[in-house]
């Protein structure tokens, strides 16, 4: 079986004992999948294993974003924490490239009044 989203691989870890009677899944645990799929937890694994790793912020508000904008050169990538069924039922972008400061704030701001989680 060959996975082509994040959306399908968590119903295929969900039936994962399911689906292993009828396809092949050459895939390791559950939750080394999960922690690849979550960016805030590989995020940690990464700097606590020392891996090579981009910066990474995360935004939980306004003031996140006012904080890191001072900080980052553009052009930059938004991605959401974890890609779930909300995100895709808004019809937001899995990942966003940002150009300028203007366009970090507009999109956070398109971004925040979606419920996500």
């Amino acid at each position: 079986l060959f996975i082509t989203s994040d959306l399908y691989i968590e119903f295929v870890l969900a039936n994962r004992e399911i689906i292993e009677k009828y396809y092949f899944l050459n895939y390791p645990e559950n939750n080394i999948i999960r922690l690849l799929l979550n960016k805030d937890k590989f995020y940690a694994y990464g700097m606590k294993n020392n891996l090579q790793i981009p910066r990474t912020y995360f935004i939980q508000s306004m003031d996140d974003v006012n904080s890191i904008i001072q900080n980052v050169e553009f052009p930059l990538i938004l991605k959401p924490n974890y890609y779930n069924k909300n995100w895709e039922a808004n019809s937001l972008a899995k990942t966003y490239i940002i150009n300028n400061m203007d366009e970090m704030i507009s999109i956070y701001k398109m971004i925040s009044k979606i419920k996500i989680s």
